[in-house]
């Protein structure tokens, strides 16, 4: 069983399932490239997604919600189900948004946060329940630890990361530098953990 996630492991190991389980993270792929276009970056954030839990409301209601901090942040919501279009629709913003979907621990949504990337579109990271590696995408993306006006303007002001898709690229493109990138991340999580994990899945 191929994961893209190594949090994943301590869950298939507990039903019996951990011998069969391999670490394989998602890389980068030029296949993206068909869908790049150079478009006006007219929105501060986008986010594409369900908003049918507790806490995406919750988030959804602090990012159409005035602040304190003076103006509003451009705020775009892409639910679309062509993939086309949705890549297309992440283009014209300064960063692409990950957040919470579920009420209870989970990780960041890797593919969402992957496919950013290799759009060489910047994200912002909501991780507040912090279960898992941040080697993944390194200072590829930004994380804010609460989800206001304030604290995305602040960010979206201190500056935008460029070339991400390069870097992503470079870190796991060839071969060699994806052993080395698997590494980091088990080598990260077992940190994290405390558990011990077996080198052998990767």
């Amino acid at each position: 069983m191929w994961d893209y996630n190594i949090e994943n492991y301590l869950y298939f190991e507990s039903i019996g399932y951990g011998s069969k389980f391999k670490f394989i993270p998602l890389r980068y792929t030029s296949w993206f490239n068909q869908f790049i276009h150079k478009v006006p970056k007219i929105y501060d954030i986008e986010f594409e997604g369900a908003f049918d839990t507790e806490i995406r409301l919750e988030c959804i209601r602090k990012l159409t919600t005035p602040g304190t901090y003076g103006s509003m942040i451009k705020f775009k919501l892409a639910n679309v189900q062509d993939q086309a279009i949705k890549f297309f629709e992440k283009q014209d913003s300064l960063f692409c948004l990950d957040m919470p979907h579920y009420n209870f621990p989970e990780t960041i949504n890797a593919l969402r946060i992957f496919e950013n990337l290799c759009l060489n579109q910047p994200t912002l990271v909501f991780d507040i329940y912090q279960v898992g590696s941040r080697k993944y995408f390194e200072d590829m993306v930004m994380y804010v630890d609460e989800l206001t006006q304030e604290a995305i303007l602040k960010i979206v002001e201190s500056g935008v990361p460029e070339n991400v898709a390069d870097k992503f690229k470079s870190l796991t493109y060839n071969d060699s530098d994806f052993e080395t990138y698997k590494f980091s991340i088990l080598e990260d999580f077992k940190r994290i953990s405390g558990e011990i994990i077996p080198n052998n899945i990767i």
